[in-house]
């Protein structure tokens, strides 16, 4: 038993479940996330000269902000792709690495990650990947809508057994419908995002500043483990084979939280306005 090289908390490789998954989540985002950059990186700006009431006619071939921070990485792919390689003993993968490629082949191998005594700073610059990518793309127009929550059979108590894949939308287009990858369902996001908050008060924590994100309540994760520290919001339960239960069953089962608590917290910390 160890202390988990993000959290602290006990494990037995080097990150503990809830950090293995919370990795895996992220490394799952980034394909689409460079894709996206890749956009950014070959879309035609036009660059503001600061004359007055006008713009460069000539359009910049590339974002050069973006083309500097695809390069930086593909050499942070590559450079943990080759670590990880290396640390257990295989030769690296043969053949032409893409950064969405790179980032699926860690998805697929982040146990290993795991397995590793730099894991916390792997998992850090994953995580400072990501955030730079979202800052690039401004993926701000992408917020969480809620799981999909298409009935696709019973169980057999009658209970209606729900799709549940995440869902994501254009924050400018609420109102336009959108398919779930899984199930193919055509859904309107506000009202997906609507039943998410009335229904789904408890929320695992990716899920809960998600949903926080898209209400325009963002709250960073720095402050919610503040808030955690300081018991100001505490666990409502764990997920636990689909279902949540009111203790933790197994490990790795995902604490959920309180949404409408978390938008109390918020509303409390902002510092209040004072009137002349």
């Amino acid at each position: 038993m160890t202390d988990c090289r993000n959290c602290r908390r006990d494990t037995e490789l080097f990150l503990c479940a809830l950090c293995q998954r919370e990795l895996h989540t992220t490394l799952d985002e980034l394909p689409w996330l460079l894709v996206q950059l890749d956009i950014t990186v070959g879309r035609q700006d036009k660059l503001n000269l600061g004359i007055a009431g006008g713009a460069n006619p000539n359009p910049s071939p590339i974002n050069l902000g973006a083309m500097e921070l695809a390069r930086n990485i593909r050499t942070t792919l590559s450079t943990i792709v080759r670590d990880l390689c290396e640390n257990v003993g295989q030769a690296p993968p043969d053949r032409s690495w893409t950064t969405p490629w790179m980032a699926e082949w860690l998805s697929r191998h982040h146990t290993a990650i795991a397995a590793t005594d730099s894991a916390g700073d792997t998992m850090r610059e994953i995580h400072n990947t990501r955030d730079a990518l979202i800052r690039a793309i401004n993926r701000n127009l992408r917020c969480y809508v809620g799981p999909c929550t298409t009935v696709r059979g019973h169980d057999r108590r009658g209970r209606d057994i729900e799709c549940g894949h995440d869902l994501y939308a254009n924050r400018d287009n609420l109102d336009e419908r959108i398919q779930c990858p899984r199930c193919k369902t055509w859904l309107y996001p506000r009202e997906q995002l609507m039943e998410t908050i009335h229904r789904r008060d408890l929320l695992p924590e990716s899920h809960l500043l998600e949903t926080l994100d898209s209400l325009g309540e963002p709250v960073s994760r720095v402050r919610f483990y503040a808030w955690l520290r300081d018991g100001r919001i505490k666990p409502r339960g764990y997920v636990h084979a689909g279902r949540i239960v009111p203790r933790q069953i197994q490990r790795g089962d995902a604490r959920v939280f309180s949404l409408s608590a978390a938008r109390r917290l918020r509303v409390a910390d902002q510092p209040e306005t004072v009137h002349p």
